[in-house]
């Protein structure tokens, strides 16, 4: 450290200056030799630099044990859902489409093809990619964009970490010096200044030596087993040592064992046997059978090997190895996420929308969604028990648990405290993220949005939302078939390149996944704004009929207007929702347009006849069960989650009940008919357990009962049927 570093460093010690010399263990003033900082951790000479990544290259190519070891690691993690999320920032909505576009649908290398180059850091400790930056078109707009070319770990030389420099081989056997500031490094457990990070097979090095031994020793035991090893017998006058017929046919025999000949030619007297080697396999085989198994269990996989070699398998112990090894993986998601986010998107979002106080960033859901699941019908079953009771903490928790969009400061406030109403003030205060752009014309365009309900009947608004699901189902047709066409094209595209499936089919990303969302968020941004109207409007001719003075009230749609957003809640509602959807349903529709072409490949047929039953899978889709439920269910809850959010946020100290009304016929569920008429506890247990839609095709609907001054209203019921919620799916 300098003189002037020395003497700042005292001041904070306050120690006398021999006592910090014999504490840092340097003379002071004086700097630690950078040589003293070595630059590997590797202690074999054969695995350090570049030759450790020839070694690991071998391994990884050569023995299908290593290989099926890095499928079973990266696999799950390129299955993973990957998308660029702004979590429920309104104000990124439009950098995040962009970089959605490029990095994960548009950039010239498929996504997924950049994060297996990305994971080739499991096998080798590291993986490195330049950045060269270069113009991008989209919609109509220029855009600077950065390529991530992928530098082979077996062509870098040397990682400077003093000079900052990286040498690369080239073909020509010439050598490049890239600066770091041009790279990106994704590396593995990474110790001081090594770059090289370290090899999830380096502790399967020494396994993985000894069984490349022990398979040549076996080739060669089974090679003089199944030949045999001639034995030649000699009469007493070809016995001397220089005798010309004794060594012509030693010469014989060594060129038949090394397979230089095919024939020997035997003189008169002499006799050739050949004799049968002996093997012991089981000793060999048992030997490699332990390397195969430490090579696995040095990577965390050893419940693969549960159940196999005769030894049986437990499922609680393969539950919890697996569970280790997801923790595993998720470390590794959490690296390539932060590296991505901070070197790649960051740089990429200045350099085309300059400085931001909060960034997008990239996101990986599903890695472990198996078990999520099953936590989480565990924990409906318990809630809808009603043993526990869900506060603001708790989701929170199972939103981080989930991977879903935390809620903010302001979303976790409203429900300690609700708001109380002031005349001429309720629409007053901060409302949360910003509307998109349709929304705001939407309000604009308008004076007022009609209100769905004001007044109707149960059937009215069950005829109105039959109306809105019809929109809303050609809506998404409309997009399935678009995805469709751009699917088509793709596959056409790979098929027309003579690539094989295995290398082509799979590659082909997702289309539209980020339009597709942001189009569906304004749908049901504006289905969930005429809910909230709808609630306006009752409880406003609630006010009137008790004569309530309400100075300087103005229509709904000039507060929202004003104000340019929608209120937290039900932004985070439109959000999730939205994408959630839109990726359940364009993500299916590329399974099966995937899996439609993969079997027309497998089955010998043509690429028009492939686009032919492509054609049919997609329109099938479009009209299928799961887009008309799905539009159904999603204009129901939309209204339904509007008007209960203006409920809760707006006049929540107004309201006594809810009272569960449904249409009474020969359709109506059994659920449904049991709850009719009953009163339940705003937000409480038994309100989550029956607000509406309870299921598909449901008309019926929660009617506010709201507080009358001087009057004792009766305290709601809460009751909850005892069978089962069913409807016509």
């Amino acid at each position: 450290m300098s003189k002037k570093q020395t003497q700042a460093f005292l001041e904070v010690l306050n120690m006398p200056a021999k006592q910090a010399e014999q504490w840092v263990r340097v003379p002071l003033g004086e700097s630690l030799p950078l040589h003293e900082n070595k630059h590997t951790n590797e202690y074999l000479t054969d695995l350090q630099g570049k030759a450790g990544s020839d070694i690991y290259d071998q391994m990884r190519k050569s023995d299908t044990n290593v290989k099926m070891v890095l499928r079973v690691c990266k696999y799950p993690i390129v299955a993973c859902s990957w998308r660029i999320t702004n979590d429920g920032d309104a104000k990124l909505d439009d950098i995040t489409a962009v970089a959605n576009a490029y990095f994960i649908e548009q950039m010239k290398q498929s996504w997924q093809g950049l994060l297996f180059n990305i994971l080739t850091m499991l096998e080798f400790g590291f993986s490195v990619f330049e950045i060269i930056w270069a113009p991008w078109e989209y919609q109509g707009k220029t855009y600077l964009a950065p390529k991530l070319q992928f530098r082979q770990q077996q062509s870098i030389e040397d990682i400077d970490a003093e000079t900052g420099f990286m040498t690369q081989n080239k073909r020509d056997g010439s050598e490049a010096k890239i600066p770091f500031s041009q790279l990106v490094f994704f590396i593995m457990e990474q110790e001081g200044d090594d770059f090289r990070g370290n090899s999830i097979l380096r502790s399967a090095y020494r396994n993985w030596y000894y069984k490349d031994k022990f398979l040549n020793q076996w080739s060669i035991a089974i090679e003089r087993n199944v030949g045999g090893v001639p034995v030649a017998t000699l009469p007493e006058k070809y016995a001397a040592q220089d005798s010309p017929v004794r060594k012509g046919l030693e010469r014989a025999l060594k060129d038949f064992i090394t397979h230089t000949t095919q024939w020997i030619s035997i003189p008169e007297g002499v006799k050739l046997d050949f004799v049968e080697g002996k093997i012991n396999d089981q000793v060999l085989t048992n030997a490699i059978n332990n390397m195969d198994l430490g090579i696995a269990k040095s990577v965390l996989v050893q419940f693969l090997e549960l159940g196999t070699g005769g030894n049986g398998g437990a499922y609680a112990l393969s539950r919890n190895l697996s569970d280790i090894f997801i923790q595993g993986l998720q470390s590794v998601v959490n690296q390539v996420q932060t590296v991505f986010d901070r070197y790649v998107l960051k740089p990429f979002v200045e350099a085309n929308f300059g400085a931001q106080d909060n960034y997008p960033r990239l996101k990986a859901a599903n890695l472990d969604m198996a078990r999520k699941q099953a936590n989480f019908d565990n924990l409906l079953k318990l809630i809808n028990t009603g043993s526990i009771e869900i506060k603001r903490q708790d989701e929170q928790e199972l939103r981080r648990a989930l991977d879903f969009r935390p809620l903010t400061e302001e979303e976790m406030e409203v429900e300690k405290a609700p708001r109380t109403i002031i005349g001429g003030g309720q629409f007053g205060g901060s409302f949360g993220s910003a509307l998109s752009r349709v929304g705001e014309q939407y309000l604009i365009s308008r004076s007022a949005v009609p209100a769905f309900l004001a007044g109707s009947s149960v059937r009215t608004r069950k005829k109105q939302l039959d109306d809105a699901a019809a929109k809303t189902n050609d809506f998404m047709r409309g997009w399935i078939l678009e995805a469709g066409e751009k699917l088509k094209e793709d596959i056409r595209r790979t098929l027309g390149q003579g690539n094989t499936p295995a290398k082509g089919l799979k590659n082909i990303p997702t289309p539209y996944l980020s339009k597709y969302t942001a189009a569906l968020k304004k749908e049901i941004e504006a289905m969930a704004l005429a809910g909230w109207t709808d609630g306006f409007a009752k409880w406003e001719r609630h006010a009137a009929a008790r004569k309530q003075a309400r100075a300087a009230l103005r229509p709904l749609t000039a507060q929202l207007a004003e104000k340019n957003g929608l209120p937290s809640a039900l932004r985070a509602y439109v959000d999730n929702k939205s994408e959630g959807l839109a990726e359940d349903q364009l993500v299916n529709l590329r399974i099966k347009a995937v899996y439609t072409a993969q079997k027309g490949v497998n089955d010998g047929l043509s690429v028009e006849q492939i686009l032919a039953d492509l054609t049919d899978v997609i329109n099938d889709y479009a009209v299928s069960n799961k887009i008309v439920q799905g539009a159904d269910l999603t204009a129901a809850e939309a209204v339904n989650t509007g008007e209960q959010q203006f409920y809760k946020t707006q006049v929540a100290d107004e309201l006594h009940a809810f009272e569960f009304v449904a249409v009474i016929d020969d359709k109506t569920t059994e659920w449904c008919r049991q709850c009719n008429g009953h009163w339940y506890t705003p937000w409480g247990t038994a309100y989550n357990r029956v607000i509406t839609p309870c299921h598909f095709g449901c008309r019926s609907m929660l009617e506010p009962i709201w507080k009358e001054p001087g009057q004792i209203l009766p305290a709601p019921d809460n009751f909850i049927p005892s069978v089962a919620i069913s409807g016509a799916f």
